[in-house]
């Protein structure tokens, strides 16, 4: 059979499928609350005050979180962890600046790629 003669039935039927979860905002409240799983990726939203970057992960039980933070964006980027990589973000709270604005703290932990071998 060839892509050609393929129907949406074949497909439906040839194939075990499941749902993929809308994601979720990881919006912790007590220090020290984790988040393990595999990072997806970022993704650019828009919020109120325009283009922002957030950081998917994965769960073991199946949901998406996405978490939004500069300092957690650039943890990653500068880290370069590749997508699909074991990731565990850990809430540390806010970072009180000298303008008095506040901006969100993570810690961010990668599975070493000797322990994935």
């Amino acid at each position: 059979m060839t892509q050609n003669d393929t129907t949406q039935d074949d497909i439906t039927q040839d194939f075990d499928w499941q749902e993929i979860p809308a994601p979720k905002t990881w919006a912790p409240e007590e220090e020290g609350s984790r988040l393990v799983g595999f990072f997806g990726g970022t993704r650019q939203l828009m919020g109120k005050f325009g283009h922002y970057l957030v950081v998917m992960v994965h769960t073991l039980d199946g949901e998406i979180f996405s978490v939004s933070g500069r300092n957690l964006v650039q943890q990653i980027e500068l880290g370069y962890v590749p997508q699909g990589h074991p990731i565990q973000i850990t809430w540390q709270g806010y970072l009180e600046l000298a303008n008095g604005n506040k901006m969100k703290q993570f810690k961010v932990l990668i599975a070493n790629p000797k322990s994935l071998s």
